[in-house]
C-alpha cells in the first residue's frame, strides 16, 4: 500500500498545472492583441500531441477546425483551426460542434510551445478570451453582441 501510495504522489507531482484565472478585459483595450477574428461554425474537434522537452506529449491541446462564415482579421480562406487547452481548469474554451462561434484567437508563442500550451504562430482561444457562442449570445446577451459586431465591423449588426 505505501509502494502504492509513494507512486500516486509522485505521478500526481510530476504532472504539468496551469491554473486559469481570468480578469474582465474590455475589448477595446484587448482587440489589437487578437491575430484571428471570425464568426464560423465548429466542424471537428480532436487533440493534437504536442513536442515538449525532447518528447511527444499526446492529447495535450485540443485542435477545433471551423468553417468560416465571415472574416474580421486575420484568417485567410473560408475554413480556419484553432486551438485550445484541453480543460476549462486550464483555460481552454468548450466548443461544441455545430455550434457557430465569434472567435476572437491569440497568436500562439514560442514560449507557449515549448511549454506544452499551444502551438507556435497558430490560433489560440481561451476561456478568458472574448469568444463567444454567437446563438447563445443571440438569446441572452444580445446587446453585447450587437455592441461587439458594431466594434469589430461597424455598420454590420448581429
Amino acid at each position: 500500500m505505501k509502494k502504492f501510495s509513494v507512486i500516486a504522489i509522485m505521478i500526481l507531482l510530476s504532472a504539468n498545472a496551469y491554473p486559469c484565472s481570468c480578469r474582465k478585459v474590455d475589448l477595446a483595450e484587448i482587440y489589437d492583441d487578437y491575430s484571428f477574428v471570425f464568426e464560423g461554425t465548429v466542424t471537428s474537434i480532436g487533440t493534437k500531441w504536442l513536442w515538449e522537452k525532447g518528447e511527444w506529449i499526446p492529447n495535450t491541446v485540443r485542435k477545433v477546425g471551423f468553417q468560416v462564415s465571415e472574416n474580421f482579421k486575420g484568417v485567410r480562406g473560408s475554413k480556419s483551426v484553432i486551438y485550445t487547452q484541453l480543460h476549462s481548469a486550464s483555460c481552454g474554451h468548450a466548443f461544441q460542434k455545430g455550434k457557430t462561434y465569434l472567435v476572437f484567437a491569440f497568436k500562439g508563442t514560442k514560449e507557449g510551445e515549448e511549454l506544452g500550451r499551444h502551438v507556435k504562430g497558430a490560433p489560440i482561444v481561451t476561456a478568458c478570451g472574448h469568444t463567444i457562442d454567437v446563438e447563445e449570445a443571440n438569446i441572452h446577451y444580445k446587446e453585447y453582441l450587437d455592441k461587439t459586431y458594431k466594434f469589430i465591423k461597424p455598420g454590420r449588426s448581429s
